[in-house]
């Protein structure tokens, strides 16, 4: 899907919105584990941020990053969110943005 945690972080603000606007604040959030342990962690946790109303850090706190990377023996980014464009150009981007939205639209309009 090539969705960023940036992306993550814009479906997670939408989906609290609905949920002020069409179930009083209630919502149900069951996470998977994805294909990419050290992306899952943080997209997790910038759910956790944004659902109590706190801003994201820009940094992982150092003493996490020490405490896990050696139990999974695997080298952790420092910062929450993805760097920018992480993934190379998507052919047709533009037409798909427009399907997308088109569709989008047609749902919310319901």
């Amino acid at each position: 899907m090539l969705l960023t945690t940036q992306d993550y972080e814009k479906i997670f603000k939408k989906l609290l919105e609905l949920s002020d606007k069409f179930s009083g604040g209630k919502i149900l959030f069951t996470l998977g584990g994805g294909y990419s342990l050290l992306s899952t962690i943080r997209v997790w946790a910038i759910l956790y941020f944004l659902f109590l109303g706190k801003e994201i850090p820009g940094n992982i706190p150092e003493s996490w990053i020490q405490k896990w990377e050696g139990k999974f023996n695997s080298k952790f980014p420092r910062q929450f969110h993805d760097a920018k464009n992480p993934y190379n150009l998507i052919p047709r981007k533009e037409e798909i943005e427009k399907h997308n939205k088109d569709l989008y639209e047609g749902f919310s309009t319901r």
